[in-house]
């Protein structure tokens, strides 16, 4: 083999092994392609590498081919001045040492009868010694196996013999980095699920903080509701024990005032009921639910309430306005904003108490209503709920904060500033929004916006 011969080999070796696509398999995969590619462009029997290990601080083979194995599984500790174990005799250890292309002559008795066969002749071995460096530091040393007539030509030629070494080296070295980031990739995929699973179980959490909190705000006005049926069963007693006394206690009239009765009962059964179920923890599933049902259930808690105060509730509400939501959630989210426009509607009215005992009374004064309005309807494929009061209004400075956790203008004790935040997430999580529109001495419109879960129009 002439020169010009194996310099265009070792050249074409260079150039396949740094074309080479990064194929995603394991490291062993990788420096078998790359040793295939060495041994079939320079047409050498043989060729193996060792790599070093910081852990055990030894070089070993980790892939070869064109080699039968046996007595070929070499393993040394250079740091240590022990010589390999297996197939060479240790004088690779100036490859590792000088940082330079060493050789060696093989022995007979470690190739299986001494003899490589080419082209029907027998030939002499030797092994060349190619140190693989990374950041100047011995990574592995890659073996050729190469006929001994043409040692001379290929140490000539020890240049080309680094690049080859630089193109595996390039090729480990990427490996590994794909390595590193898979690791972290699947860390942080494992991270960001942790995270995200303990951040779910705190906004369940905030939910239910929010539903018990706002329970708590409602109980005078729940303990009123109960209250009224437990009254009319008292009066209803009262008759009845009335009626026994001067002897005109019927039948009939005694049926009469037990079904009254009865009837209180499930009143106050209906509450209660309804006060376990809004109550309850729920997992923020999505089923297909009419946005009329929570919006009526609301009343359920706080209809008689809202007409204690002398508020005039007006309803617009379109059917079948079908939303993929939970029922139970979306209740907490028109109570929060019906409570907030009650509060609001119950301060405007002592706002104008002293414009009450003006000679004459302002002519707005005396025809404003408490009224709180209440519209569902569907405009292409949303679903719409408008919540409107005729308060003041929301100030520019307070309704630029309004969904931000913690903030009120309640007095302490009397709000907690979770409310419309807790409710801007429920709706969010079900794919819609909230919308304020507000003006000083007009009222206030909060719209829930909800994807249509009826299809098309």
């Amino acid at each position: 083999m002439s020169d010009s011969i194996l310099k265009e080999k070792m050249n074409n070796a260079i150039i396949e092994i740094f074309g080479l696509s990064d194929i995603k398999t394991n490291m062993e995969g990788i420096l078998n392609d790359l040793l295939n590619i060495i041994k079939n462009s320079m047409d050498i029997p043989a060729a193996f590498i060792c790599l070093y290990n910081h852990f055990t601080k030894s070089l070993s083979m980790f892939s070869k081919v064109g080699l039968d194995t046996t007595g070929l599984e070499t393993s040394c500790y250079p740091k240590t001045g022990c010589s390999c174990t297996g197939a060479v005799t240790g004088k690779c250890s100036g490859a590792y040492y000088n940082t330079t292309v060493s050789f060696e002559d093989i022995q007979r008795e470690f190739l299986n009868g001494g003899r490589f066969t080419s082209s029907g002749t027998e030939e002499e071995m030797c092994l060349i010694h190619v140190p693989l460096l990374s950041d100047n530091t011995v990574a592995g040393i890659l073996h050729l196996v190469v006929p001994k007539k043409h040692k001379k030509l290929y140490l000539d030629h020890s240049h080309l013999l680094v690049q080859l070494s630089n193109g595996i080296e390039a090729k480990i070295k990427t490996k590994k980095l794909e390595d590193e980031l898979q690791k972290y990739a699947d860390n942080l995929e494992q991270i960001v699920k942790m995270r995200t699973d303990q951040l779910r179980e705190k906004d369940a959490q905030l939910v239910q903080a929010g539903k018990l909190a706002m329970l708590g705000e409602m109980a005078a006005g729940i303990a009123h509701e109960i209250n009224q049926p437990l009254g009319a069963i008292s009066l209803i007693v009262e008759g009845i024990q009335k009626a026994k006394s001067i002897g005109k206690l019927t039948d009939s009239l005694l049926d009469e005032k037990l079904e009254s009765i009865h009837q209180q009962i499930e009143r106050i059964n209906k509450i209660v009921k309804h006060l376990r179920v809004f109550g309850r923890s729920t997992p923020g599933t999505a089923d297909i639910t009419d946005i009329n049902k929570p919006l009526n259930d609301v009343f359920e808690l706080i209809g008689r309430q809202l007409e204690n105060h002398n508020i005039v509730v007006e309803f617009e509400l379109e059917d079948n306005l079908l939303v993929s939501a939970d029922s139970n959630r979306l209740e907490q989210v028109f109570l929060n904003i019906i409570s907030n426009a009650r509060d609001a509607l119950d301060e405007q009215e002592n706002s104008l108490l002293q414009l009450k005992k003006m000679v004459p009374v302002p002519k707005w004064v005396q025809e404003w209503e408490k009224k709180i309005k209440i519209r569902s309807y569907r405009l292409s494929n949303k679903v719409i709920v408008e919540i409107e009061d005729t308060a003041y209004g929301i100030p520019k400075h307070i309704l630029d904060r309004l969904f931000e956790p913690f903030f009120t203008t309640k007095e302490v004790g009397k709000g907690t500033g979770l409310g419309l935040y807790i409710s801007y997430g429920i709706v969010r999580d079900y794919g819609g929004e909230i919308k304020v529109n507000s003006k000083p001495g007009t009222g206030s419109v909060f719209s829930v916006i909800l994807p249509s879960a009826s299809g098309a129009p």
